[in-house]
Order: C-alpha cells, then sequence, then structure tokens
C-alpha cells in the first residue's frame, strides 16, 4: 500500500460542479489504497471537513484531508491561479506521491523536480499550451504519466507525447438501485446543467411534438428562471438539487436524456467557456447507466466511446427534434429492446467504478 499522496484542484469549497465531484469522488477511491490523502484547493469558505463532503457527494469510510492555499476567497483569476499553482506545488514534499488536475501546478511541479501524475480533461488552450506543447513540457521526465478522459482527446495529443492514457470518468454502483423498466414511457428526466449547448432548447421542442409524456429537468440557476417562461404545460422545471438525491430521482424516470449540441458544448454560463464538445466524458452518463433507465443520447463521436445504440442507449443521428420524438415513439412500444439496454447499461457502469479508475492509476506510482 501507498502511504501518501496529494492531490491538486483549482476549485474551492462550497462547490458542486462535475470538476468537484470528479476529484472528491477520485479521493474517495484513492484513499482506500493509501495511509493519507491531501487536497489541495484555493479556499475552503466554510471550512468544509471530510464529513461535509460524505454527506453532500455520498462518501465512503476514510476521510482526507483538506488543504487550502489561500486564507481569503478570491475570483480565480489568472494571475491567482499562477500564484496559488506555485504555492501549491512549493507546499509538496518532494518524497510525496501527487496528481493535479491543475495543469498550472504541473508545470511548476515540473520546475521543482517533483515527480507527478497529470490529469488533462479538455484542449490546452493560451498560457498552458504555449507551457505544454511549445516549450515541451508535457513529456518531462516529472510528469510520470498524463491521464486523458477520453481516447479523443488522447489521440487529439498523440504526436505530442506517448507518455499518456485514456481513462473516462466512472461512478460508484452501490448508490444506484437497477430501475424497473415500466410497459409505458410516461416520464422522461434530464439532470444537469442548463449550460449552452446541453440540449435544453431540444428537449423543450421534443415536447412540444410528445404533449401526452412529462419532461422533468432538474438543474435550473436562478440566472437562467427568465429564459424559460412559456414553455409547454408538460415540462416541469426544478432548480439544482443535491448531488446525493441523483440516484434516487433516476429510479423514478422511465427514459433519460442526454441531447447534447453537436458543434458546442459549455462548461459554465460564461460565453467564452472552453467547448468540451469533442473530448468530455460526461458523469451524468455512467450515473444514468448505473440507474439501468433507458438513456438516449446525442451522436457525439466521444461519446460513443462508452455508449453503443441499442446495446446500452439508443443514440440519435442528428439533433432534429422529429427524429428524437420518432425514436421515443418506437421505444416505448418495444419493452423488450427497453430491458436490454437496462441490462446492458448496468453491465457497462459496473466496469467504470471509481475504484476500478484510481486503481488503473496508482499503479504508475
Amino acid at each position: 500500500m501507498l502511504k501518501n499522496l496529494y492531490y491538486v484542484a483549482e476549485f474551492s469549497l462550497p462547490n458542486n460542479k462535475a470538476y468537484t465531484i470528479h476529484v472528491v469522488k477520485m479521493l474517495n477511491a484513492l484513499n482506500e489504497n493509501l495511509s493519507t490523502c491531501e487536497l489541495i484547493i484555493p479556499y475552503n469558505d466554510n471550512k468544509y471537513s471530510y464529513s461535509n463532503l460524505k454527506e453532500i457527494f455520498c462518501l465512503k469510510k476514510k476521510k482526507f484531508i483538506i488543504k487550502s492555499i489561500f486564507h481569503k476567497k478570491y475570483q480565480l483569476t489568472f494571475l491567482l491561479r499562477i500564484i496559488f499553482a506555485f504555492k501549491a506545488a512549493l507546499y509538496i514534499k518532494t518524497n510525496k506521491n501527487i496528481i493535479t488536475r491543475s495543469i498550472m501546478t504541473s508545470f511548476f511541479l515540473v520546475l521543482f523536480k517533483k515527480k507527478h501524475i497529470l490529469e488533462i480533461h479538455h484542449e490546452l488552450h493560451g498560457l498552458s499550451k504555449f507551457l505544454f506543447i511549445n516549450l515541451n513540457t508535457i513529456n518531462s521526465i516529472y510528469i510520470i504519466k498524463i491521464i486523458f478522459i477520453s481516447k479523443s482527446l488522447k489521440n487529439f495529443y498523440k504526436n505530442k507525447t506517448e507518455n499518456s492514457i485514456a481513462i473516462p470518468d466512472a461512478v460508484d454502483m452501490h448508490f444506484f438501485k437497477k430501475n424497473k423498466i415500466k410497459n409505458k414511457i410516461k416520464n422522461i428526466y434530464y439532470i444537469g446543467s442548463f449550460y449552452k449547448g446541453r440540449g435544453i432548447e431540444l428537449i423543450i421542442e421534443i415536447a412540444k411534438i410528445l404533449k401526452k409524456i412529462n419532461f422533468i429537468l432538474y438543474g435550473l440557476r436562478n440566472s437562467e428562471i427568465n429564459n424559460f417562461k412559456n414553455i409547454s404545460k408538460n415540462i416541469k422545471l426544478f432548480r439544482f438539487i443535491k448531488y446525493s438525491k441523483v440516484p434516487k430521482l433516476l429510479r423514478k424516470a422511465d427514459l433519460l436524456l442526454m441531447p447534447y449540441s453537436l458543434e458546442y458544448v459549455g462548461i459554465s454560463s460564461n460565453r467564452k467557456s472552453i467547448n468540451i464538445g469533442k473530448y468530455t466524458s460526461p458523469l451524468k452518463m455512467f450515473e444514468y447507466l448505473a440507474s439501468g433507465t433507458p438513456l438516449m443520447s446525442s451522436n457525439l463521436p466521444v461519446l460513443k466511446e462508452i455508449l453503443k445504440d441499442n446495446h446500452n442507449s439508443i443514440i440519435v443521428k442528428d439533433n432534429n427534434p422529429y427524429n428524437w420524438a420518432d425514436k421515443i415513439i418506437k421505444l416505448q412500444s418495444n419493452i423488450k429492446l427497453r430491458k436490454i439496454i437496462s441490462k446492458n447499461a448496468i453491465k457497462t457502469a459496473s466496469k467504470n467504478t471509481w475504484n476500478i479508475r484510481a486503481k488503473k492509476i496508482l499503479k504508475y506510482f
């Protein structure tokens, strides 16, 4: 068993975004194979302890330490990201195992000659691209391994580095109970953000066509309420919910939708948000699969690294709402296919757990 591990991430607590969920879940799984584990973040607003995170993110057993670099909450600007990265790299002892989701921290760890694993979830831009690609830091001997979130992202950088592996996101299977497949599709659910490219507009159009089916959408934030005033009566909108409530909601659904835009998928409400559509590996996808509720998805190539049409999901070739509606009607009358999809979805999810993911990464130390 390895003794100690540092994990560096660029979010402050409290936070309920997918980035945070990924890191916290990874730490929880890594910690089962370690003596101690320490999360290094910019700021911990409410002095969150492991007990707080355990309740919010459905964690197990062994706790980890939370270290905040800053004593005040700051907007993490470009300059503050660099300061955080420098201080985080300086704080870490040379003889410890290190994983970082902070690309700038990786750069300073290289400068300080501290070996580590770097995890990358999106295409590099700006200074990060200059430092790692133009200056070839990506091939430093101090980067033990680069973990890309998808095969698509790994292939994008295949001419830049060979020291990498693709490992998708994951799920905790024991929080999800198999959903019983009902005779009819009455309630279709979407749980996630309403950011640009997440397909909310498409769901609204589908609902206009299938007026006898309820469309229940969770993830609305305060700033988005005015965008959805005149919608069909069969659409029910709900605010962002606690992560711990997601498994129970998924069991209520007869069908789950994942209608990403084929051109652009944002990670925030910011218009300059990074486009993750080519390289994403959504947490939501693995949670949908784990629930056993049939899943219908957009035809994004990166999603098909995990999803197989008529096997563990239904993939719609384009984002024409009439084609989606037609697929739903056909699936409605084919309970045998829905049961096959449910069974295979659970099998797929069980091969992509946080514990399996953690063990794949730890073997590189």
